[in-house]
């Protein structure tokens, strides 16, 4: 087993009863080294344990059932060309979430740009994961379905919307306290996919 999957599986939500089963962490181990065998031009990445264990859960552990829907994530909806090229496509999100944002609340992205809300400490995280590694299961399914309707980059629109609908919060506080919250998100997540359809973004200008 690859030593890096090895130490992730103890890290992937450690308090789902079946996944931090013995049987929980031998299947996640299992398809994580197949996975990375199939996709061998990227490896294994962090990011791809917590989609293959939401999957898992999904599947109600069947193994068979969650390979075959996290390759096709990474094949048909192009979720494996996030980890290409060192990450660029996920910086290139990055960038347009932050100029996305700056348009329509240039305070509010002052804000988080002034408390050093740096990317790779939570919307890096958000798109690397699909929003698993910080939303809670349900809400994952329902960001899911917003997806699979449109395409992968509506990642953005969600990240926007999102971060917008914790403005109230973030606000108001320190930078602690932001990635608590951020790493915990607590949103109306049926506001948030409404209001994400409504987010206009350039991507003919990748600033």
């Amino acid at each position: 087993m690859d030593s890096q999957i090895d130490k992730d599986l103890h890290r992937t939500f450690p308090n789902n009863e079946y996944l931090s089963s013995p049987n929980g962490q031998s299947s996640l181990g299992k398809l994580l080294n197949t996975l990375a065998r199939k996709f061998s031009n990227q490896g294994y990445w962090q990011g791809m344990n917590y989609i293959t264990a939401t999957c898992l859960i999904l599947s109600i552990g069947n193994e068979s059932e969650t390979f075959y829907f996290v390759s096709s994530l990474y094949q048909t909806f192009g979720v494996i060309t996030l980890y290409e090229e060192k990450f660029e496509k996920v910086r290139a999100y990055c960038r347009k979430f932050h100029e996305t944002l700056e348009k329509i609340d240039k305070d509010y992205e002052k804000h988080i740009k002034n408390i050093g809300l740096d990317d790779s400490l939570w919307i890096f995280k958000w798109f690397i994961t699909l929003f698993t590694y910080s939303y809670e299961y349900k809400d994952v399914l329902r960001i899911w379905d917003g997806l699979l309707a449109k395409d992968l980059n509506f990642m953005v629109n969600i990240a926007v919307s999102a971060a917008l609908g914790l403005k109230g919060k973030i606000k108001e506080m320190t930078i602690e306290q932001a990635l608590g919250c951020l790493e915990k998100c607590q949103v109306d997540i049926e506001k948030i996919l409404n209001d994400a359809k409504n987010i206009s973004i350039d991507w003919n200008n990748d600033s």
